[in-house]
């Protein structure tokens, strides 16, 4: 409760995977996901395929 009274209420996060529905506290504001190993990994790995992907030239 403190948390979403105190000041570290505008710090509060969602994860933003879709089947996760982690709320944590990030400060600096440089966290994307929860704390969980799981979440972080999938986003990481998802953000790089989209990043290749952009990056490939389309087969004619």
């Amino acid at each position: 409760m403190d948390h979403l009274t105190g000041a570290d209420r505008l710090a509060l996060k969602s994860c933003p995977e879709h089947d996760c529905r982690g709320v944590f506290v990030d400060p600096p504001g440089r966290r994307r996901w929860c704390p969980s190993a799981a979440c972080a990994s999938r986003g990481r790995v998802r953000a790089l395929r989209a990043r290749r992907g952009a990056a490939m030239p389309d087969d004619p």
